[in-house]
């Protein structure tokens, strides 16, 4: 493995033309002149280097390892050309390369030089989170991977391998510093559009980011404290309006696109769908209480409708046939603008909820957990995730009962419905029952429900017309017989709540590589969580990335024989 560090007078367009252009020819001119492994750190704009580097990070987080992860984690469909075979578990040593990932990382550690020779201790932080975020992605696909030798070419050409688990700790402790650099309160992080220099939302990330790794080392008591700590808010930090980790885009074609809206749209369009066996969608679909698939209508219970965010992720015929459920490049999810996750508040109370549940010692639905679970439920029901919102009105039925009575409700929908809804039309909840009929239609946007004489309408329920319905779990609905948990389907209520925050994180992590990491994490943890993902090809699901063929050719260290994709990591045993 070799890395390569340019001068501060070309790398920020060099790193942007390498993430969006693939432009073969990098260095010519004085660039030849700069040792790329001595830079003159008197010389580093440290602005310049830290826009560039983060530009290399968002590649990271959009490129085709991180496809590959939501293929094998149970959200995507591969069916064309390469993508087929990814679909179906089938990867060689050439499909990955290390070149980006190293590359960026000896970035980092430029920025990481700089501003320690500076004194600038919140640049600093900010760069080492960088790092954690780079490396983690590394240690929980691929496990054993260059990282103490791997940026000293000079005295270390081919690195040695360290410990996936020993690298899990040196990146916890890498994240405790950051944190304490990033309130030291000394310094200033320039070249920030992630978080717009902002260093208190840097720190929230970094421990965000260490309850992560916790997790997957099952130290449930870490992982909840961090998370305490971690981001605090809805909202895209490059906007100043929240807290959530984004890259944010724009709308130019090889210029700031996100790259699944490149891929989707433009230039693999057809490789890939949420057609099945994509699992996502036909989980979203499947009613807990009666095990049923009802096709493009998402009512996991009474409590929750999530068709409206279904709709969100999910198009018919967006470039192919009317028939094919694509991803929403048009007006949803997948736009060319859409900002890409690194690390959100969601992701963060969901840690927080499932490290409190695992902690519990009763069989019930631990409190605290709910209420983070319930945390979530709430921002979902504003449409909100990674910086879009989810519209409802786009939905051909939408609305929500709010009952002034028990006898009669008025439903108010954001689209017109009078070719959906006829007078006499019988209104059920999402589990079958009759709620009342319709008495009336009043104008285009609302109708009058007359209560069925067996059954009042519940005040303030929501029912299977509204597309954002998550109203809040209480205890009992995780014990045995409730909502969350029909027909004793578990053995106690902790159970039941520790897999319906799986399957809210399932849902919220469409489009990264972590829900690869939580099918094989949830596997291995105790209890064993398991949402009925399909394996797709053979008789075990993946475990794993495979060494890049650069690697096996040319660095000594690499394990020999390389495991293939289905051998555990030891931190997923």
């Amino acid at each position: 493995m070799k890395t390569w560090r340019t001068s501060n007078k070309s790398w920020a367009v060099l790193i942007t033309i390498m993430a969006l252009t693939s432009c073969t020819r990098l260095f010519q001119g004085s660039d030849l002149d700069q040792n790329p492994n001595s830079p003159v750190l008197s010389e580093v704009d440290l602005s310049s280097l830290t826009r560039g580097t983060l530009v290399g990070l968002g590649w990271l987080h959009e490129d085709q390892d991180v496809r590959i992860a939501y293929m094998w984690g149970g959200q995507l469909k591969g069916q064309g050309r390469q993508s087929q075979g990814f679909g179906t578990y089938t990867v060689s040593a050439f499909n990955f390369d290390w070149s980006s990932y190293y590359n960026t990382g000896a970035n980092i550690r430029l920025i990481q030089q700089k501003a320690s020779a500076d004194n600038n201790k919140v640049q600093l932080g900010a760069g080492q989170v960088m790092e954690a975020l780079l490396f983690t992605k590394l240690i929980s696909l691929w496990g054993d991977v260059p990282y103490s030798e791997a940026f000293d070419i000079v005295n270390h050409p081919t690195p040695k391998y360290d410990e996936q688990l020993s690298i899990y700790n040196e990146l916890i402790t890498l994240l405790s510093t950051a944190y304490t650099n990033l309130n030291s309160g000394t310094g200033t992080i320039t070249g920030d559009f992630i978080y717009r220099g902002e260093a208190s939302l840097w720190a929230a990330a970094a421990k965000t980011l260490q309850a992560r790794l916790y997790l997957h080392l099952k130290d449930y008591t870490n992982a909840a404290a961090a998370a305490a700590l971690g981001i605090k808010s809805l909202g895209a930090g490059f906007s100043g309006g929240g807290g959530d980790m984004l890259m944010p885009h724009g709308t130019a074609y090889q210029v700031d696109i996100n790259s699944n809206n490149a891929f989707f749209d433009v230039n693999n369009s057809g490789d890939c769908s949420f057609d099945p066996p994509a699992y996502l969608p036909v989980f979203m679909c499947t009613n807990l209480v009666s095990g049923t698939y009802a096709k493009d209508l998402a009512l996991r219970n009474v409590k929750t409708d999530e068709t409206g965010m279904y709709f969100h992720f999910f198009a018919y015929g967006s470039k192919t046939k009317s028939t094919n459920l694509e991803p929403n490049s048009r007006t949803g999810f997948f736009v060319a603008k859409a900002p890409q996750p690194w690390l959100t508040f969601y992701e963060n109370q969901l840690i927080l909820a499932e490290s409190k549940a695992r902690l519990s010692r009763t069989g019930t639905a631990d409190p605290a957990a709910l209420a983070a679970l319930n945390t979530v439920r709430t921002g979902l029901a504003s449409g909100y995730i990674n910086g879009l919102t989810a519209d409802p009105s786009l939905l051909k039925r939408s609305g929500k009962i709010t009952c002034a009575s028990t006898s009669k409700a008025v439903v108010g929908v954001k689209t017109k419905f009078t070719t959906e809804f006829i007078v006499n039309q019988q209104i059920a909840d999402s589990v079958g029952n009759v709620l009342g009929t319709i008495s009336a239609i009043t104008d285009d946007y609302h109708l009058i429900l007359t209560a069925n004489s067996t059954e009042d309408i519940p005040l303030n329920r929501s029912y299977k017309l509204n597309g954002l319905v998550y109203d809040r779990y209480v205890v009992a609905d995780f014990s045995q017989g409730g909502i969350a948990n029909p027909g004793k389907k578990f053995p106690d209520g902790n159970t039941a709540l520790l897999t319906e925050i799986a399957s809210e994180k399932f849902v919220t992590l469409l489009s990264q590589y972590e829900v690869f990491n939580e099918l094989r994490r949830l596997q291995a943890a105790t209890p064993t969580i398991t949402l009925g993902i399909p394996i797709i090809n053979g008789s075990k699901y993946p475990a794993r990335y495979i060494y890049p063929q650069q690697e096996l050719n040319t660095n000594p260290n690499c394990p020999n024989p390389a495991p293939d994709q289905f051998v555990r990591l030891p931190v997923f045993q």
